[in-house]
């Protein structure tokens, strides 16, 4: 029951945010009295950290699944990016989380900061390999990639039905694994 709870609440977070989805909204959809929810979740705030963290929890999973599927660091690289740029949260649910909500803002600050060192991680490897160019500063190239991820999520959500969403961050990555000159001289 505890996982309809959270499905359900998901869905209505999505829908109208962290602070206006109500509980009787989903008992009601659930079927079931705002007691017997309070049974499973003692508050709305439970359920939200509830909601988040399970969200966090399958998100990491899924990047290391992502990077383990994969063979060389480029691929995983790549499919990390992606990974990345799909699996963001919105501005404004963002935004909600900042202002209202403190130990789920340093749950996902945390995250963050994993698959930033993932990242990292895939970029030094393409380094000691060779195959990243030796001048360029690890940390500036990670945060021009961490920066180009959410250049490409502020552009899908300020125009979702743009066909160019979607190939965004394809022509993101092209950028930064083959670069952008075509050297004629």
């Amino acid at each position: 029951m505890q996982a309809r709870i959270k499905q359900i609440a998901r869905r209505e977070i999505k829908r109208f945010g962290l602070r206006r989805f109500t509980m009787d909204d989903v008992a009601a959809q659930l079927g079931i009295s705002k007691k017997t929810l309070y049974k499973f979740f003692l508050s709305k705030g439970e359920l939200i950290h509830a909601v988040l963290s399970d969200d966090l929890q399958k998100d990491k999973e899924m990047l290391l699944e992502a990077i383990a599927n994969e063979g060389n660091w480029f691929d995983q690289l790549s499919a990390t990016l992606s990974f990345a740029a799909q699996n963001q949260i919105s501005n404004d649910l963002w935004d909600e989380i900042r202002m209202y909500f403190p130990e789920e803002e340093k749950e996902i600050n945390e995250f963050l900061a994993f698959q930033k060192e993932q990242i990292g991680l895939l970029l030094e490897e393409g380094l000691s390999k060779g195959e990243i160019e030796p001048w360029f500063d690890l940390d500036n190239l990670l945060t021009i990639i961490i920066g180009l991820i959410r250049i490409s999520k502020l552009q899908m959500e300020a125009d979702p039905e743009s066909s160019e969403s979607p190939n965004l961050m394809e022509d993101i990555k092209k950028l930064i694994f083959f670069g952008l000159i075509k050297r004629t001289w």
